[in-house]
């Protein structure tokens, strides 16, 4: 549970994004028509129904069996992109032929040179729009 729930280390990078978000504040805009609001966003010449994007998540099968899936297909079925990390529980072939939808990549560049270049021609082979 502590990989959920906690931080690396003594938690410091968790302590400065708590203390961060906290300094946010969300402005009301009085008399503003919000009717119809728009949310589409383009980014390198694509379109998206929303400025989301699912971040990379590695090991997510700790939590729950088959969840890169389940939290994938959720998002791409709303157009939403979904980022593979590296440390995923599932490959990116098996998460290419899963889903339909916009899939990034997100690589930990690795000391095996070549092993992050067989991931990033793989993830282009797939169909993968973005490396991250």
């Amino acid at each position: 549970f502590e990989f959920v729930d906690g931080g690396a280390g003594q938690e410091l990078t968790l302590r400065d994004n708590r203390a961060g978000f906290k300094r946010i504040r969300l402005l009301p805009r009085v008399l503003t028509d919000v009717s119809r609001p728009n949310l589409t966003t383009t980014l390198w010449s694509r379109t998206y129904p929303t400025p989301l994007v699912i971040s990379p998540m590695g090991s997510c099968a700790l939590v729950r069996p088959g969840a890169d899936i389940a939290i994938a297909s959720a998002a791409t079925a709303r157009g939403i992109p979904y980022t593979l990390s590296t440390m995923a529980t599932t490959g990116i072939e098996r998460m290419a032929r899963a889903v339909q939808g916009p899939l990034w990549f997100q690589l930990y560049v690795l000391k095996d040179f070549d092993f992050n270049r067989r991931l990033v021609r793989q993830a282009e082979e797939f169909g993968y729009s973005a490396l991250v």
